[in-house]
């Protein structure tokens, strides 16, 4: 932690340069960042929500929509395709695919300079910061079709009687 207040001083290095080696040396210690980190992670979603204005994306569902669609589906197609030309087996092709459809942080720094120069308007700005925050929630869950789908062996399953019918259930739901 002497790194970043040494990095606050004029003409030493920058923030983000020490504070990596801060962080190094605080999981090395053993101290436990994990609440830390969800913290933050907490604070992220709520302040990107921040950003979004309600009415605008409400009148904008269609435009929301075809993103989401071009984002998710056209990811998985072109990632899947890229990863299978290298010769790699498709379950590995689907499954690298399933882990890339998301859009990530940088497309907020993109669409806020876009929005800084006159590029884009508040409703493309308030759309495209909602699908990329539900593109990264839905992400987990597509990540679980493939897998549930490319090996099904993976996910055993179990018969549970109840009701007059079974049903199925999911034996990682069904331990402690």
């Amino acid at each position: 932690m002497v790194m970043v207040w040494v990095s606050l001083v004029p003409g030493t290095s920058s923030l983000t340069l020490s504070s990596l080696p801060s962080m190094v040396n605080l999981s090395l210690s053993g101290t436990q960042i994990v609440p830390l980190r969800d913290a933050f992670v907490a604070l992220f979603f709520v302040t990107l929500g921040t950003l979004i204005d309600p009415k605008v994306l409400s009148e904008h569902l269609a435009l929301l929509g075809l993103m989401l669609v071009l984002i998710v589906l056209g990811k998985l197609l072109v990632w899947s395709s890229v990863v299978w030309l290298f010769r790699y087996p498709f379950r590995t092709a689907i499954a690298v695919a399933a882990g890339l459809t998301q859009i990530g942080e940088l497309s907020f720094v993109v669409v806020q300079v876009a929005r800084s120069s006159g590029l884009v308007d508040e409703s493309v700005f308030s759309t495209v910061i909602a699908a990329s925050l539900i593109s990264i929630l839905l992400n987990v869950f597509v990540v679980r079709a493939v897998f549930r789908w490319t090996e099904p062996d993976a996910f055993p399953r179990k018969r549970v009687e109840g009701n007059n019918h079974d049903k199925v259930a999911d034996l990682q739901e069904a331990q402690p």
